[in-house]
């Protein structure tokens, strides 16, 4: 009796906890929410640098574009073709393709997600900084 209580407490816990990001995409969008950044839009977005369809949102200052990945092997050899200011972005033969981006990019990646915020906001920027770690290209 008194290990299948521990159990149910620990298994009622860990459904208590933070929860990760089940879906990196709504953790994204979600933990802008939570620092008070309204994403507006979600529309999907064709194939582009990244070789793979993205959703756009709206934010301040700016347009989010999220990349969703089968895997997070898959999203960090992503980004590993993107260059570090983040205008030049090798596809996926291995053409070195020069964007001319409508706003300054910056590039996070967390998990099997990249994310490009297209535009200058430090609010915005801070907050993804605080979801998904430092940008690892762009301005």
């Amino acid at each position: 009796m008194r290990r299948a209580l521990l159990v149910m407490a620990v298994m009622l816990l860990a459904g208590c906890g933070g929860g990760g990001k089940s879906s990196p995409e709504a953790g994204v969008v979600s933990g802008l929410g939570d620092r008070g950044i309204t994403a507006r839009g979600g529309g999907h977005a064709p194939p582009g640098v990244l070789s793979l369809a993205s959703t756009m949102y709206r934010v301040p200052g700016g347009e989010l574009h999220l990349f969703r990945f089968p895997s997070e092997q898959r999203a960090r050899q992503a980004a590993s073709l993107v260059e570090p200011d983040g205008y030049m972005v090798t596809n996926d033969t291995g053409v070195n393709q020069i964007v001319d981006w409508v706003a300054p990019p910056h590039w996070f990646r967390a998990g099997r997600e990249i994310a490009i915020y297209l535009g200058s906001s430090a609010d915005v920027i801070g907050a993804l900084e605080a979801i998904a770690g430092p940008q690892f290209a762009g301005a």
